[in-house]
């Protein structure tokens, strides 16, 4: 619960307009219906009592992120593969590399949504 005044801030992933339902997936790397978060949150956060939003495009900066986490599974990946299975590994790795090039190719978008409540 937040008090008048109160901030909150939230990410969201999203795909480009246009889109098909198998470019969706391959961006998303599973069932567009699990990512697609849509443009409806300015006009839900303004519903609920919240003003001063803004919608912040950080997709650059997640396609960043992604690499690194990639990154990090790839330099402990003996460590990981014993804990998750060789199986789990590799599926994870290709998803997050999917993950990435779909947002540096501005297929999947990630935004940064801030607002406070009136």
């Amino acid at each position: 619960m937040l008090k008048p005044g109160g901030r909150l801030a939230f990410f969201v992933i999203t795909f480009a307009e246009g889109l098909t339902a198998e470019q969706k997936v391959w961006a998303g790397g599973h069932s567009p219906e699990q990512i697609d978060a849509g443009p409806g949150y300015p006009a839900l956060l303004v519903a609920a009592g919240f003003d001063d939003y803004a919608v912040t495009d950080v997709s650059d900066a997640y396609a960043e992120t992604v690499d690194d986490w990639i990154a990090a599974w790839d330099a402990e990946f003996v460590e990981i593969e014993a804990l998750v299975g060789v199986e789990e590994f590799s599926d994870r790795q290709v998803r997050l590399r999917r993950a990435a090039d779909a947002a540096r190719q501005g297929l999947r978008r990630r935004y940064l949504i801030t607002a406070v409540l009136l």
